[in-house]
């Protein structure tokens, strides 16, 4: 990575703004893109005689749900090209999350007959799956919002920017030194 220079940097609205555009994004594709992919699965299961796999095996619904969300999730990261770590631990902790709710259901937390069909189920992960997300994502707010600083002047204007952080800009091709995202080629006009 390249260094980080004061040019590299936002100011706090700006990065909260960021953060919280990134946090509405990441949580509207993975629970649409989820949704969809689950009423696909939640079908099919019902063409191939199993047409209410939420009241009949509320746990494995809940695993089918989980599993959608987070290769959802990943498929969107890695298309942003976000890095690889950033990527797990986004699609991980979904995963980690979706167990919970598993375990929860086991010890009776959550009350089986209360969501006896899958778009029931999906209704009720996807909050705290989204919560879990923004958690994630505070912890990594210089990735999702921008390093805060006092926002100069660009000093090393240059060609390649990060799609994340329009504020990087480099000579050369190399990773963003503010999330390690692949710099870009800007588009001169």
């Amino acid at each position: 990575m390249s260094t980080l220079t004061t040019a590299d940097t936002v100011r706090v609205p700006t990065a909260i703004g960021r953060f919280g555009l990134h946090f509405i994004e990441m949580c509207v594709v993975m629970c649409m893109g989820g949704a969809l992919l689950d009423a696909a699965i939640f079908s099919g299961l019902a063409l191939l005689g199993y047409p209410n796999v939420a009241a009949d095996a509320p746990a494995l619904a809940i695993f089918i749900i989980t599993f959608d969300f987070v290769a959802v999730m990943a498929g969107y990261m890695a298309l942003r090209r976000h890095p690889m770590q950033h990527n797990l631990e986004m699609s991980g902790s979904t995963a980690i999350g979706g167990i919970l709710l598993m375990v929860a259901l086991w010890l009776g937390w959550i009350p089986a007959t209360a969501y006896i069909a899958w778009y029931k189920l999906f209704a009720f992960a996807c909050t705290p799956l989204c919560v879990l997300m923004f958690v994630v994502m505070l912890a990594r707010f210089d990735h999702y919002g921008g390093r805060i600083g006092s926002a100069a002047a660009a000093t090393s204007a240059g060609p390649y920017t990060c799609s994340m952080h329009p504020e990087v800009r480099r000579a050369r091709p190399g990773a963003c030194p503010v999330c390690g995202m692949t710099l870009v080629r800007r588009d001169e006009t």
